[in-house]
């Protein structure tokens, strides 16, 4: 519960804009714990701006390269988000989600936070693909994932 106050209040006072998160047991496998896209990108930009932030969006994984993220390489070897994100995946029953940094082609970086909560959430991984793909082109081309409905 302290931790949790903790939390609580350090959120307040550095993103009194953004909604807070729920937390249970602060490991992110719980069913209970919840935050937003927009909270989770507001945190990931309060983040890289701060003293560590270098630090941190280097010890994200590199698309196409490190982690899970590396297989997007063998899945489309022609995104453009290889060697320009770094990204952390998260996976459970009926959620699939990825968030992290992108740099796109302008050289501006992005704060990207994509979470998919549906049965067929691991059919959403071409989404998630495509997405990537479209933040390092500064989202000015779309390519049509083609899912199945």
């Amino acid at each position: 519960s302290a931790s949790r106050r903790w939390v609580a209040d350090w959120w307040r006072m550095h993103l009194p804009d953004a909604p807070p998160p729920v937390l249970e047991n602060g490991s992110g496998l719980s069913r209970r714990e919840r935050i937003s896209a927009d909270s989770l990108s507001a945190l990931l930009a309060q983040t890289a701006a701060s003293p560590v932030g270098a630090a941190f969006v280097q010890s994200l994984p590199l698309v196409g390269y490190q982690g899970t993220v590396a297989k997007l390489a063998q899945r489309d070897p022609s995104n453009r988000a290889i060697g320009q994100a770094r990204i952390k995946t998260g996976t459970l029953d009926d959620v699939k989600a990825l968030a992290g940094f992108v740099r796109g082609q302008s050289g501006q970086v992005y704060s990207v936070v994509a979470i998919i909560n549906a049965s067929r959430a691991a059919a959403g991984q071409e989404a998630l693909d495509a997405l990537l793909d479209w933040v390092v082109a500064d989202g000015t081309a779309v390519t049509p994932v083609g899912l199945a409905p």
